[in-house]
């Protein structure tokens, strides 16, 4: 549910110590002393068919593995990943898909700049504006979202009024409840065909998973790696 401020708070999950040890963002709540116990990081987790289509894919649609992504845009953990998810789509080309899906985890602005990306997908700008946040996950100001959809040759003012009029928030939440739902404890979280990785994960880190996931296929490993 969200809070006055406008901040992400989820209510009953079960948050891990060791995910301090991890090089992600926690989200900001705190689990009852009753809690289950968490699933290892390394199950697979079933996820649902519209989680793993998706609206917003990157790669050939048809590519037999699919990269899941739930991630926070003022997460500086989820911007280091852009260039190695960058890297791995170039290599592995029409091998994979990457699904992003929104997981705003408690950082004052994560959920109007979700709102934000959505609101330039009206436009055909998701893309755009998804790596324009990610570029300067510390400095985005969300008060000049309409300067930054202009240059990104969007319609600003009507990306301002769509941010403002908050059409967009329950899919947000939907995206964050879908994650706490999958096993996802912080932001990144990545799901290779169903393996979930928690945390930033290195390019060898990620293409082990999807050399295993093209076995799974009956496809060969990346010989370039």
């Amino acid at each position: 549910m969200l809070n006055q401020r406008g901040v992400l708070w989820i209510g009953a999950i079960p948050i891990v110590a060791l995910w301090l040890s991890v090089a992600g963002c926690a989200p900001t709540a705190t689990a009852p002393a009753t809690a289950a116990a968490p699933a290892p990081v390394a199950t697979p987790a079933p996820l649902s068919p519209e989680l793993s289509s998706g609206k917003y894919v990157r790669g050939d649609a048809a590519a037999p593995v699919t990269i899941v992504e739930f991630a926070d845009y003022e997460c500086p953990y989820c911007a280091q990943e852009e260039p190695v998810l960058n890297r791995l789509m170039h290599d592995y080309a029409s091998r994979v898909k990457l699904v992003f899906h929104d997981y705003p985890v408690g950082h004052p602005h994560s959920i109007e700049l979700a709102e934000a990306a959505s609101c330039a997908g009206e436009q055909g700008g998701f893309w755009a504006m998804h790596d324009f946040m990610f570029k300067r996950p510390e400095s985005v100001d969300v008060g000049m979202l309409s300067q930054y959809g202009s240059s990104l040759g969007l319609d600003g003012e009507a990306l301002d009024a769509c941010v403002k009029s908050g059409r967009y928030r329950k899919s947000v939440e939907a995206d964050a409840a879908a994650a706490v739902k999958a096993g996802a404890r912080g932001t990144p979280t990545f799901f290779v065909d169903g393996r979930r990785l928690d945390g930033w994960q290195s390019y060898n880190q990620l293409s082990e998973a999807v050399d295993e996931a093209l076995v799974a296929h009956g496809e060969s490993r990346n010989s370039s790696n």
